[in-house]
């Protein structure tokens, strides 16, 4: 369960750091338009972003092996339920 929840968390944050990019794209485009802070913010809009993806899929690598670490020890169907007959 520790282990599903790392990987998915590390989704978590591959998808917001997606969801900065846009946002970080958006205020790149107004920064003519809104003045020159609009362009500060994108850049650290867009840092955040590659940071939050970068950590995400650290995360993901790191629950697969630890995952793989698990089964290699206690067999492939260890912490598995038995089906209920």
């Amino acid at each position: 369960m520790k282990l599903e929840r790392a990987r998915n968390s590390g989704w978590l944050f591959v998808v917001i750091g997606a969801i900065n990019i846009v946002a970080a794209v958006n205020f790149g485009l107004q920064s003519d338009a809104r003045g020159q802070w609009a362009a500060v913010v994108a850049i650290a809009v867009g840092v955040v972003a590659v940071c939050l993806i970068v950590f995400g899929i650290t995360r993901i690598l790191a629950g697969q092996a630890a995952l793989r670490r698990f089964e290699d020890e206690h067999g492939a169907d260890a912490g598995k339920q038995a089906p209920i007959t």
